[in-house]
């Protein structure tokens, strides 16, 4: 018996194991894709300054950060999200602010910044917030600090 064109069982078993082997191969690949994928957590390589929090009777309190490849062409990119809560240590918030997140490669060089605002008038005593930023390169160290407006 003939079956579309292959004239042996061998034959058919010869490519039903190779058929088998490509999709063995392509389950590893996408795994190993959906691993790089993973938010990657990065809260320790975040720095804050104390200090400038202090003057401005606010505290970053809550941090959390992770790190998510978002590309595996070129260029590849890095998606940087840190969440946090902004607490207030006074009775009110004298000045609205911009808390302001920075990401330096290994050589101390400056990636990428954004910032999110903290208006002092609608300001009740805490406040959580995102900020995302992207990076060509995945960050050695991040800083979190507030810039007064």
């Amino acid at each position: 018996m003939l079956l579309s064109g292959f004239e042996t069982k061998a034959e058919i078993q010869k490519l039903l194991k190779e058929k088998e082997l490509e999709l063995k191969k392509a389950k590893i690949e996408d795994q190993r894709i959906r691993d790089e994928a993973k938010p990657v957590e990065i809260t320790s390589i975040i720095e804050r300054l104390e200090l400038i929090e202090e003057k401005l009777g606010v505290r970053f309190d809550g941090i959390y950060g992770v790190l998510v490849k978002r590309a595996w062409d070129n260029p590849i990119d890095f998606l940087i999200e840190v969440n946090l809560d902004v607490v207030g240590t006074e009775d009110t918030l004298k000045r609205s602010f911009k808390p302001t997140l920075s990401a330096y490669n290994s050589a101390g060089q400056l990636l990428n910044t954004n910032t999110s605002f903290i208006h002092n008038v609608n300001f009740l005593g805490i406040q959580s917030i995102k900020i995302q930023l992207l990076c060509a390169e995945a960050p050695l160290r991040l800083r979190l600090y507030p810039v007064v407006i």
